[in-house]
């Protein structure tokens, strides 16, 4: 059937749900399937849009017042607060610094007394390296410390003088006297593995003093120009019971006068062998020549020695 001019030709209303194929109406000419029934949407509400009326912004104005007037209430705050912590900072600075003035001052006063006990131990120091030392004393003394050998005995001499042509020792002369009464005018000069002839030049029996001489230059102790006090100490050497080298120690205990003679008395121990040794100061000058000790039951220490002024006076070897 062909269609008339005024037809209209039916619209495509959608595709078949049991073939596939396109569906015009409500049944489809293919398979006759029946269109499923059709589902109206809900209707949209319709949302109208009300234009706000523009409002001045006080509001704001008034926020950023508030702001700016929070904003200088906080710097104020904060200049307030950094200027008490910069004060807190210079007190403390203050005190540091009175506390270093302080020590300082402290560490000056201790250095001041530092200073003065560091002299004071140097005065103390000199004045104990200024005490002789007797054991050097007596070491130096030695050398001019002789053992005088006779045919009846053994005594001690020591240097008074020497030159190129010879030497001179003291002793006392008891010592030789058995060898000048007999007529002999020579005796031994010993020390250690030295030996020397001496030769009696002069004899002083009422000072019991003598004068020996050697041929060879031997070291000189030197005579004390001042008299010890009592009290100071003194050194003794010589060959007690002919131990050549001995050396006692001792203090000046006094002076006294027997059978019109003058005599140091003295604390050191001697024994037979001494006389005619040297006793010395701690300067190593001779002060006195032994000669005897006084011997009696429960006595010590009691030495006594010819004064080196008496042996100036007599011999004139000062």
């Amino acid at each position: 059937m062909q269609p008339d001019a005024l037809s209209v030709p039916r619209q495509q209303t959608g595709f078949c749900t049991g073939c596939g194929q396109p569906r015009v109406g409500q049944v489809c000419d293919n398979c006759g399937r029946a269109a499923p029934p059709s589902v109206v949407p809900p209707a949209v509400p319709v949302v109208r849009i009300t234009e706000v009326a523009h409002k001045p912004r006080r509001g704001l104005r008034i926020g950023a017042g508030v702001i700016v007037f929070a904003l200088l209430l906080g710097g104020i705050g904060l200049g307030a607060k950094n200027l008490t912590d910069q004060r807190a900072t210079e007190q403390a600075l203050d005190q540091a610094t009175a506390s270093n003035t302080e020590l300082q001052r402290k560490l000056d006063s201790l250095s001041g007394s530092t200073a003065t006990l560091t002299n004071q131990i140097a005065s103390l120091q000199s004045k104990v390296d200024g005490q002789p030392d007797p054991a050097k004393v007596a070491s130096k003394a030695q050398p001019s410390v002789f053992t005088v050998d006779t045919e009846t005995g053994t005594g001690s001499a020591w240097v008074v003088s020497a030159n190129a042509d010879g030497s001179e020792l003291i002793t006392n002369y008891h010592v030789v006297k058995d060898t000048w009464r007999s007529g002999g005018r020579t005796v031994q000069i010993v020390r250690d593995d030295a030996e020397y002839t001496g030769t009696i030049d002069q004899v002083e029996q009422s000072a019991d003093l003598a004068v020996v001489s050697v041929e060879e230059k031997l070291p000189v102790l030197p005579i004390a120009a001042k008299k010890p006090a009592v009290g100071d100490p003194v050194l003794v050497l010589g060959s007690p019971l002919g131990l050549g080298g001995t050396v006692t120690s001792g203090i000046v205990s006094a002076f006294r006068t027997e059978d019109g003679e003058r005599e140091m008395q003295f604390s050191a121990p001697i024994s037979p062998g001494n006389s005619g040794g040297p006793v010395i100061n701690l300067r190593g000058e001779v002060i006195g020549v032994s000669v005897a000790k006084y011997v009696t039951e429960g006595a010590e220490g009691l030495g006594f020695a010819i004064p080196a002024a008496t042996l100036c006076n007599v011999l004139h070897v000062c």
